[in-house]
């Protein structure tokens, strides 16, 4: 039988027994997922997306995301101003993924060169990593108290800390919690995209390199020219996932504030976290309809933004690989 015959017959779904035999294999092998997404995928959100249309008392209505979209736009609830908290969300994306993200290429780069120090400065970036979030969170709260390390050492350097400070610490006043929390964030995101991105950089071809090198390359050429085009589709991706949680990042701050919200230690993502535990803790289920809701009112808000987005970075990947 001819290539084309047998082309032909595959197009056409003439399989031989042997063929069909594995069929079952197949099906079998992709069974689980399936019923994995449609399970505790499809369900679940089905039944969240019909909770938005419906009131606290279970009544079919748009009041709830009426609500949601008015909150949004500066309506205050529960004492909170969620326009703010939306600016800092936005302003948070921003900081992780527009500033740190492209340093954080160079960074992950240079540590695949096998530079002194640079397995003991990739080992001090993925420690944090493998702590659970409560426990990194009071480590850096003992870290960052009126008695802790930071404001001893400098003390020691005399550095010069406001009164505030000195009394209750870094997080203890509104003027410099956030700000401590966001040069955290700075500091945290230097390492880059990790280990992903440093085993796509790893897979890029050495030859590479080494022509490059012969032809008077140098190490920011490299990154630039080479290794970040020759990587681009991955992080295209990871850049689109960033943007599915636009609103949604909040930095541990509902740990922070003791689930608070405090001395401007908010955000979007705390937000929504803090409507989830009143629904758990203080009975309140009332708000379940408000709660998805509001997710059903930040999807509509994300939804735009990550098709532009991916669109944009589609054209972007289309040009690196011509």
């Amino acid at each position: 039988m001819s290539v084309f015959t047998t082309l032909k017959n595959k197009m056409l779904g003439k399989y031989s027994a042997f063929e069909r035999k594995k069929f079952l294999f197949i099906y079998l092998l992709i069974a689980f997922p399936v019923v994995q997404m449609l399970v505790f995928w499809f369900y679940v959100n089905i039944s969240g997306i019909m909770l938005a249309f419906q009131d606290g008392a279970g009544n079919w209505s748009l009041s709830s995301l009426q609500e949601a979209f008015a909150v949004l736009a500066g309506k205050p609830s529960f004492g909170f101003d969620v326009r703010q908290m939306l600016g800092k969300s936005v302003f948070m994306w921003v900081l992780g993924n527009l500033i740190l993200e492209p340093i954080g290429y160079l960074t992950c780069f240079i540590l695949t060169k096998h530079m002194i120090g640079s397995k003991f400065f990739r080992t001090c970036m993925m420690l944090p990593g493998l702590l659970g979030g409560v426990v990194f969170v009071a480590i850096m709260q003992e870290f960052y108290a009126d008695d802790g390390v930071l404001v001893a050492f400098s003390q020691m350097l005399n550095i010069d800390l406001p009164f505030t400070v000195i009394r209750e610490g870094f997080l203890g006043h509104e003027s410099t919690a956030f700000n401590t929390l966001m040069a955290q964030r700075f500091v945290m995101g230097l390492g880059g995209g990790g280990l992903i991105l440093a085993g796509a950089y790893m897979r890029v071809p050495v030859e590479v390199f080494e022509a490059a090198k012969i032809d008077g390359c140098g190490l920011f050429r490299e990154a630039f020219q080479i290794a970040i085009p020759c990587v681009w589709p991955m992080i295209c991706t990871m850049q689109i996932f960033d943007l599915c949680g636009l609103f949604t990042s909040d930095y541990n701050m509902y740990l922070y504030s003791a689930g608070t919200g405090a001395r401007g230690m908010n955000s979007i993502g705390f937000y929504t976290y803090w409507i989830h535990v009143q629904v758990a803790t203080a009975d309140r289920t009332d708000l379940y309809a408000y709660s998805s809701a509001f997710g059903m009112a930040l999807t509509i808000i994300t939804l735009p933004v990550v098709f532009i987005g991916r669109w944009v970075l589609d054209k972007m990947a289309d040009s690196v690989e011509s």
